[in-house]
């Protein structure tokens, strides 16, 4: 996964942070902490530590992979959405 920063004019790649097996669908930045949260389409969410550049947990589906995520604005709580006959929504909390 690459961040990257930008301004009104141009972007460029700071790092890479690397533990993904496959194609990165959704980054979300945690609201209030220095987390990244990515998932993926080897079937995993994994949270990063901004400041170490480095995975601290991940959460792995073994037979459906995560598509969206959103973040709570004032509660530690993602939902992450994963195509199922049913439709499911996961709700993730950080505890």
């Amino acid at each position: 996964m690459r961040n990257i920063k930008k301004t009104e004019t141009k972007a460029w790649e700071v790092d890479t942070l690397r533990g993904h097996m496959n194609n990165v669908s959704c980054v979300i930045f945690h609201p209030r902490q220095e987390l990244i949260l990515s998932n993926s389409e080897d079937k995993t969410i994994r949270v990063w530590d901004m400041a170490k550049r480095t995975g601290i947990q991940t959460f792995r589906r073994e037979h459906d992979r995560f598509w969206i995520m959103a973040a709570h604005p004032e509660q530690n709580l993602f939902a992450a959405g994963l195509y199922l006959q049913k439709k499911n929504i996961n709700i993730l909390a950080d505890k």
